[in-house]
């Protein structure tokens, strides 16, 4: 992983647990030290409620959960680290959608996520403004879409 420069940003929705793997960054003064210190292994974790989906668009993060479409974006300019690490993300913007249980989260063209609603059935967007349901369907494998269809 520290050869070819990279880390894995991953979900386990049943330990309700957002994860990054990576192995740090390497000492940056002389090749010799930089021999001495083997890569190790870093974890960072961070909690939310049943995450699934997840999708990166430059340097932002887009997590779709249980009740909420997340947006965490990268804090660091290049070349800076934080902990030993090159990218710190934190939640810069969050999306109620309701107890859709969103699965796999995109971006359409338009550059508004577009997240898989299991409750519906169906293919989603956000809706914006006061409503008792913050999503919009957009797409369903067949049947009635929409806030009047039933998930049960």
């Amino acid at each position: 992983m520290q050869g070819l420069g990279l880390s894995l940003a991953f979900t386990t929705y049943r330990a309700n647990r957002l994860l990054f793997l990576g192995t740090g960054a390497p000492p940056r003064d002389t090749p010799a030290r930089q021999a001495a210190s083997p890569p190790q292994l870093k974890l960072h974790e961070r909690l939310f409620d049943r995450p699934m989906g997840l999708y990166v668009a430059g340097e932002s993060l887009w997590l779709a959960t249980r009740c909420q479409i997340w947006r965490l974006d990268n804090l660091l300019d290049a070349g800076q680290l934080h902990e030993g690490g090159d990218r710190l993300y934190v939640p810069a913007a969050g999306f109620t959608t309701g107890d859709v249980n969103a699965h796999e989260v995109v971006l359409g063209p338009d550059g508004q996520p577009i997240f898989v609603n299991t409750a519906f059935s169906c293919l989603a967007s956000l809706a914006p403004g006061p409503s008792p349901h913050r999503h919009r369907p957009s797409a369903s494998p067949g049947g009635p879409v929409g806030p009047t269809a039933s998930p049960y």
